[in-house]
């Protein structure tokens, strides 16, 4: 059985371990995936391929198909139907931000924003590039984004940054922010890219990583 990777500090969620008491031997795991419904079944797609049937699906009642999604979970010992690695029970869910990469025009340069932000941590998982991030801020809602530059996509080397706009909050409190990014977009007729991200962080830092994108 694999072990999932817990998202800590991830995004702000208060995790109750329903049920629970000292004599509880249960193990309880995350995983960050894609949700699949469909007439007759809920399942989450993690990003290590592996199909989780969700037994109490009506958690996820407010979870559209095709939305990602980081579920806490107990994974239940009975039979697995045909396809599923796991049947699993949710406690706690978080939804994740899902967005395309945009092409940086005029139009939409001045909302884009070119405010720092701190890379906490940052990796690619299928068509996915997930960002787990920290700002300053107070009560204004900030915006986080992944450009490319406007002409046609590479097929060797792809530059992308992530770009923060701050809304001109108060940097009072450290947040923290969790977002995925689509990369279908950049897909050529080969099979793999270079991605090369680079973001504005703060002391004048440079967050600088080359990534292969293999599709």
């Amino acid at each position: 059985m694999s072990r999932f990777r817990f998202f800590y500090g991830v995004i702000l969620v208060s995790l109750i371990f329903v049920g629970c008491s000292k004599e509880d031997n249960t193990e309880y795991f995350s995983v960050l995936g894609t949700v699949v419904k469909t007439n007759d079944s809920t399942v989450v797609v993690s990003d290590e391929d592996e199909r989780l049937l969700v037994k109490n699906s009506g958690s996820l009642s407010s979870i559209n198909n095709n939305e990602r999604v980081i579920v806490y979970f107990s994974i239940l010992d009975q039979s697995l139907p045909a396809g599923i690695d796991y049947v699993i029970e949710i406690f706690n869910i978080s939804k994740v931000l899902f967005k395309p990469v945009l092409v940086l025009t005029e139009e939409i340069a001045d909302s884009i924003g070119s405010d720092p932000m701190t890379v906490r941590d940052i990796w690619l998982a299928k068509d996915y590039l997930n960002l787990n991030f920290e700002y300053y801020g107070q009560n204004e809602l900030h915006y986080i984004n992944l450009i490319r530059f406007p002409g046609e996509i590479s097929t060797d080397t792809i530059e992308l940054e992530l770009r923060h706009n701050n809304n001109d909050d108060a940097a009072s409190v450290l947040m923290n922010g969790f977002v995925s990014f689509d990369l279908e977009s950049l897909k050529n007729p080969g099979d793999s890219v270079v991605l090369h991200v680079k973001a504005q962080e703060y002391n004048s830092h440079v967050y600088d990583k080359y990534f292969t994108y293999k599709f």
